[in-house]
């Protein structure tokens, strides 16, 4: 745990307007009004947020990848990339030629183990000779078939792989199919906190969307690096009703659990309510007070936690302090004021604005 040091600090308030605060009277004899007060600091250990960053999207909940069940030459290719289609609306097609004579060739198989059969000779013989012809022309019309791709599923095509001319083999990917009336994806949940069944909000590229958690799972590998900052990690698996057509496939999801700024562990006690619900720490940057907001990440036992927020390199943490401070409040060690008035020391009273520093 982190030491923190008691520094006794002073506010000069000034005629001159001071970022954050109103303009003051000066005091009798146009002096500057100093206000001294104590605040508990500590420097800051920063994290960079980079390696804990993951990728999240929505996912259709049906996502089907039409193959080809034969090898051919693809002859027509009917539908394009991002068309809506129909269950069982044709693709593609192959080339037939080579089916279609199959197919006439066991037609007329069939029909002539069938006038064989009507001819008088031997039940025993022509049952089983007509059955073989049946299955035989049977066999060839699934061939047949099989040239004809349809999509298993009503949907939007996100994916082509093919174009016409090209040969295929048994098994290749030909289209891809989702259905988006539905939609899912994995995020960050600290296990002792959701359970399946729960309802929550899934933040969609800045809308608050109703998620229900479908089911409580270990985390993927690119969410490992996230049990630095959680005692409990676990990734629920949500969907989300699309019945409206409102989101699409592919839009990012954003977790509150990933930090997007650098990271710092602070003092349960720096923590101050802001507005609108929000949480922000103060913090000493270039003697100026600064207020940051903040993002929550996990406890680091009962004192402390993880925070994520606009940090730079050199920032002090406020952990405490006397008197209320307001952002872009000026800060000086007592010593150096005292020092200044006495003469033993070079001390610049005037009043400061924080837009004026080219290194605020």
């Amino acid at each position: 745990m982190k030491q923190l040091a008691a520094n006794t600090l002073i506010i000069l308030i000034c005629s001159l307007p001071v970022y954050g605060q109103r303009p003051t009277t000066p005091a009798a004899g146009g002096k500057d009004e100093a206000q001294t007060i104590t605040v508990e600091r500590q420097a800051l250990t920063l994290q960079d947020p980079a390696r804990y960053r993951t990728a999240i999207s929505l996912q259709a909940a049906r996502r089907v990848v039409v193959t080809a069940q034969m090898s051919g030459v693809v002859a027509n290719v009917y539908q394009e990339l991002g068309q809506d289609v129909k269950a069982q609306e044709e693709l593609v097609r192959l080339d037939q030629r080579e089916r279609q004579l199959e197919l006439d060739e066991k037609q007329a198989l069939y029909l002539l183990a069938v006038a064989t059969a009507n001819s008088g000779a031997s039940p025993a013989e022509n049952e089983p000779r007509t059955a073989a012809a049946k299955a035989a022309l049977d066999l060839a019309k699934l061939r047949y078939e099989a040239t004809q791709i349809r999509s298993p599923l009503a949907g939007k095509i996100i994916n082509v792989a093919v174009q016409e001319g090209d040969y295929v083999q048994a098994g290749s990917p030909i289209m891809t199919v989702v259905d988006a009336s539905t939609l899912t994806t994995l995020i960050p949940v600290e296990r002792s906190a959701t359970k399946a069944g729960d309802k929550m909000t899934v933040q969609v590229e800045g809308q608050g969307v109703e998620a229900k958690v479908n089911a409580i799972l270990p985390p993927p590998p690119e969410m490992e690096s996230l049990r630095d900052l959680y005692v409990s990690l676990a990734a629920a698996s949500v969907s989300i009703d699309n019945s409206a057509g409102k989101l699409a496939v592919g839009q990012s999801v954003l977790s509150e659990m990933i930090p997007r700024h650098p990271i710092a562990e602070v003092p349960n006690q720096s923590i101050i309510n802001a507005t609108e619900g929000q949480r922000k720490v103060q913090v000493i940057r270039d003697g100026f007070v600064r207020d940051l907001t903040i993002q929550l990440l996990g406890n680091v036992g009962d004192t402390h936690v993880y925070v994520s927020a606009r940090f730079q390199a050199g920032d002090e943490l406020i952990a405490s302090s006397s008197t209320p401070l307001t952002d872009g409040t000026w800060l000086r060690p007592k010593l150096a004021v005292l020092e200044g008035a006495t003469g033993r020391g070079k001390v610049d009273s005037r009043s400061r604005n924080s837009d004026d520093d080219p290194n605020f």
